[in-house]
């Protein structure tokens, strides 16, 4: 029997928490400009979205979601062992990214001027 190799070859999406719905509209569309492919609700909690970001395909590897949990009685977490409590993005090399169309920057620049502008 061949012997089991775990490791992760890819990944479909990342979910966070979040505690505001518009606030995380706001902040993932809005700010760092993710497009919001698809708002559903989370099946364990019907009252609850489940908000999908992505490229404008919804392909995985580029999804992350959230789970904007204001108001339905959920703790807020606190940061423990094994806990994530940053995350990250990032833009392939080569890349320019446009917030108009007529002027591109690195994706450093850009994310800076996403950053300074709001």
């Amino acid at each position: 029997m061949p012997a089991f190799e775990a490791s992760i070859l890819s990944l479909h999406h990342v979910t966070a928490t979040v505690t505001d719905a518009q606030e995380d509209l706001d902040f993932y569309a809005g700010l760092l400009g993710l497009r919001l492919v698809k708002k559903t609700v989370n099946f364990d909690n019907h009252h609850v979205f489940h908000f999908y970001y992505g490229d404008e395909l919804g392909t995985p590897g580029t999804i992350w979601t959230t789970f904007p949990y204001k108001g339905y009685r959920v703790p807020i977490g606190l940061k423990g062992a094994g806990q994530i409590n940053e995350t990250a993005f990032s833009v392939p090399a080569g890349i320019r990214c446009s917030r108009s169309g007529k002027r591109s920057f690195s994706s450093s620049s850009w994310w800076l001027s996403a950053a300074l502008v709001k």
